[in-house]
């Protein structure tokens, strides 16, 4: 850390880029502090308060850097380019066009975004006008009437196109993936209350002695539980490959190398699958306005996070079986989408590679396909483990609307590793003139 930040003091390029971004983050921060003109501050405090406290509305209050809660300009953030994401590369399974495109280079790469960007936006006015219409009707907007309901959708929806189109240019020429980092930010900005939630939960009129064991076991548990995700992102498994060429019945020129893979392929995408799959019927319950207590409102409930590990309700944990279930499922699809082994074994025998002992084409798709499957389902469990235990601590302890879990942790150490492999490659050229000055020393 200290060679990559004397490396980015003396890359003055960098520097300014990654100062430009840490800027724009900035401005994102003021529009979430803006409530949009014509919201009940009354309406705010008493119901929204209460909906950010349950396990989907304090989740989607963490994505957005509590301005869900606020009802700000930017109340929808990047919530809807996520969701567009994950339709893009669901379909990208069912239409060969859209594999394509995925296949096909930087070219294929920009139509995909644009692609995205357009279905964004679509679920950018979705969204903006359900959320109108939903809590409108029940007194957050003053007047409730159709032109209100317009204004909000076009301001909501413009917000998260504003952010959409900042994030796709801090990617395209400053610094780092520009949605990845929105997200991340919204994430730290929930930090602090995240915390003061869980403290209040579970020392909150406690004795002294008892607050200070808490805030020790606390900062125990989310170190080891980093330590565990960085792990995890680290982790691969090293194929020995061959590259080779040959010139006549000779080979020469031989070279052994690795081609890793990953343990945790698919990231944390197979958990947000999968939360977005368990929160859907809690959203179109809220729209629709369900009782809680009726047989549809407790089938609703097995899906609600917050219900699972009760002991008061033992039964809502059913939903906590599915959601395994879900993260196996798309942790499986999604190397299915994102390790094409048969496409890589062709490009390996194109290029003269071979891995050893295997011979090249199916033969080595074959084995490849034994290789990530193997690695798959021990990823895909330790992925789980990292989703689960707050949720388990959550329900036994009793902390509601425990946002701050495993999914954001995972989020946090993959873009901070991401960004620091970013600034290490930009600012290379820095370590390679400091080689050439002291001679290859270090």
């Amino acid at each position: 850390m200290v060679e990559l930040f004397t490396r980015l003091m003396r890359d003055k390029k960098t520097l300014k880029k990654l100062l430009f971004t840490m800027m724009a983050l900035f401005a994102i921060l003021v529009g979430y502090q803006i409530p949009l003109p014509g919201i009940n501050p009354l309406y705010l405090q008493s119901v929204l308060g209460g909906f950010t406290e349950t396990g989907l509305g304090s989740f989607i209050n963490l994505m957005t850097g509590n301005s869900m809660q606020q009802m700000s300009l930017f109340a929808l953030s990047v919530g809807p380019y996520i969701t567009a994401s994950i339709i893009i590369q669901l379909l990208s399974v069912v239409f060969p066009k859209l594999q394509a495109l995925q296949r096909d280079g930087n070219i294929g790469r920009k139509k995909i975004e644009r692609l995205t960007y357009l279905v964004g936006g679509i679920f950018a006015v979705i969204e903006a006008l359900g959320l109108a219409l939903s809590f409108g009707k029940g007194g957050l907007i003053t007047p409730y009437s159709w032109y209100m309901v317009l204004y909000a959708t076009v301001v909501w929806a413009g917000g998260a196109l504003l952010l959409i189109w900042l994030g796709q240019t801090i990617t395209n020429k400053l610094i780092g993936n520009g949605i990845s980092l929105i997200l991340l930010f919204n994430i730290l900005l929930s930090f602090p209350t995240s915390m003061v939630g869980i403290f209040t939960s579970i020392a909150g009129s406690s004795e002294l002695w008892v607050k200070i064991v808490t805030i020790l076991g606390m900062i125990v548990v989310f170190a080891l539980m980093f330590a565990y995700v960085i792990l995890l992102n680290n982790a691969e498994k090293r194929i020995r490959i061959n590259n080779s060429r040959n010139i006549g019945t000779v080979m020469r020129g031989a070279a052994q190398h690795h081609m890793p893979i990953k343990l945790n392929i698919g990231g944390v995408m197979p958990v947000i699958f999968a939360s977005s799959v368990m929160n859907l019927p809690a959203i179109i319950a809220m729209l629709f306005g369900v009782d809680s207590n009726s047989v549809i409102g407790k089938i609703v409930a097995c899906f609600n996070q917050t219900n699972w590990f009760r002991l008061d309700h033992p039964i809502y944990s059913i939903g906590a079986i599915l959601f395994i279930a879900l993260i196996y499922m798309f942790s499986r699809f999604y190397v299915m989408i994102s390790f094409n082994t048969l496409e890589i074994a062709n490009n390996l025998k194109k290029n003269g590679t071979i891995v050893n002992g295997i011979r090249p084409g199916a033969p080595t798709a074959e084995y490849l396909d034994k290789q990530v499957n193997s690695m798959l389902w021990l990823g895909t469990t330790m992925l789980m483990i990292v989703a689960l235990v707050p949720m388990i601590l959550s329900g036994l302890f009793g902390i509601g609307g425990l946002s701050f879990g495993g999914t954001t942790i995972i989020i946090i150490v993959g873009v901070l590793l991401d960004m620091r492999t970013t600034l290490e490659a930009n600012t290379a050229s820095v370590a390679y003139k400091k080689l050439i000055r002291t001679g290859g020393k270090r």
